[in-house]
């Protein structure tokens, strides 16, 4: 198993005070934070006060000679993934794998209050409804990695593009287990996606990212898409949260 990634109050060794600190899955891997500075973290065995989204939080030690290695190991390069399509069975680790993605991606960007009660289990029934009457050409992938084969570290749904325009197709989601991202988890479900689409005769491909997903933006930017102009809104418990559209075709 692997952190979650979305810690925000870790316990410093030595005073027992609650401090806000970057993802410590992050600092775990990488021995870095994201506002600079070196840490290493060592696991404590029990849930505590620290994190209340896994059971995995960390302490901070003394130890700055570098970072442990990631408990699964998933960043030598040489990571093996299985990418097939979601099944029923997949639904509820694929809604609760959105959740994670939604609080890690978007925080600071949402309202925390909202994050904090997203629910998977409509989300997962819905997914299921979408299943029963899915069209040929909309699809659903799932990602596993070698260590544990039966768990869902990504998720990507593509299909015609919403409204149908001709030629277009649409990678509608696509979110990565937070432990797992840069990895190449979130490439080769891109990947897989769009080539579905072209194979289904939708070689030009839109998507919506947040603004504000700085490491989203690049992400896409990175694969080819680019900004198209299109825009659009959504009121989310009094915070506006707007919508870039990006293309590549």
């Amino acid at each position: 198993m692997v952190c979650c990634g979305y810690h925000d109050r870790l316990t410093e060794q030595g005073t027992g005070e609650l401090t806000p600190v970057p993802c410590a899955f992050d600092a775990n891997r990488y021995g870095r934070s994201t506002r600079g500075g070196s840490f290493a973290f060592t696991r404590v065995t029990t849930l505590g006060e620290g994190c209340t989204h896994c059971p995995f939080p960390f302490r901070r030690t003394t130890d700055r000679s570098g970072p442990p290695p990631a408990p699964s190991d998933p960043e030598n390069g040489q990571m093996t993934l299985s990418i097939r399509e979601m099944t029923e069975a997949d639904t509820e680790d694929v809604a609760r794998l959105r959740v994670l993605g939604w609080r890690h991606a978007y925080r600071g960007i949402m309202p925390r209050p909202y994050l904090d009660a997203l629910d998977p289990l409509p989300f997962a029934a819905g997914l299921r409804r979408g299943l029963a009457g899915a069209t040929a050409r909309t699809g659903h992938l799932v990602a596993s990695g070698p260590s544990e084969p039966g768990r869902i570290i990504g998720w990507a749904c593509q299909g015609p593009y919403r409204p149908h325009e001709a030629g277009w197709g649409e990678v509608r989601a696509l979110y990565v287990h937070p432990g797992f991202i840069g990895t190449g988890v979130g490439r080769a479900l891109l990947e897989a996606a769009t080539a579905r689409l072209s194979a289904d005769g939708l070689p030009r491909v839109r998507l919506w990212v947040v603004r504000g997903n700085m490491r989203a933006l690049r992400f896409y930017e990175r694969a080819g898409f680019a900004p198209d102009g299109a825009e659009q809104s959504e009121e989310i418990q009094g915070v506006d949260v707007a919508e870039l559209r990006y293309a590549r075709g």
